[in-house]
């Protein structure tokens, strides 16, 4: 599983390549996240609040497939268990994702930032929806 910010730039890869293919629990977390878990979950920290999980499982030809399905049916992502007075940032958009909705969805990054100051002059370049004002970015 590879594990990108919201620019796409890797902060994990977790399964072989980091020596730990026997399967287990993972809690990906926020750049500000200060909480505990108490399930034995491994604590993976993004360095954006907004984050891709791609994962890819490999065949050696067709006739492996049927055994990848099992792999397959194991894997759960799951949503964050919320607290009393918690926040759970919930996208708006609805229905399949067109480029004309990309200044929205940049917005709705930035509003939840915190966002590596790095990346700001980068994200000044791009376009918004107009509700993001420059004071608005949360430049971590």
């Amino acid at each position: 599983m590879a594990l990108l910010d919201v620019f796409t730039d890797n902060f994990a890869v977790i399964g072989k390549r980091d020596g730990n293919d026997g399967g287990g629990r993972v809690a990906i977390v926020g750049p500000g996240w200060t909480g505990a878990l108490d399930d034995g979950s491994r604590i993976v920290r993004s360095t954006t609040n907004d984050a891709w999980l791609i994962v890819r499982l490999r065949v050696d030809g067709t006739e492996y497939i049927a055994q990848a399905r099992p792999v397959q049916a194991g894997l759960l992502v799951a949503g964050p268990r919320l607290t009393a007075g918690a926040t759970l940032f919930l996208d708006p958009l609805e229905g399949e994702l067109k480029a004309n909705a990309m200044p929205a969805v940049l917005d709705q990054i930035v509003m939840r930032g915190p966002l590596p100051r790095e990346k700001l002059k980068w994200l000044r370049r791009c376009p918004t929806s107009g509700a993001t004002a420059e004071a608005q970015f949360a430049v971590g």
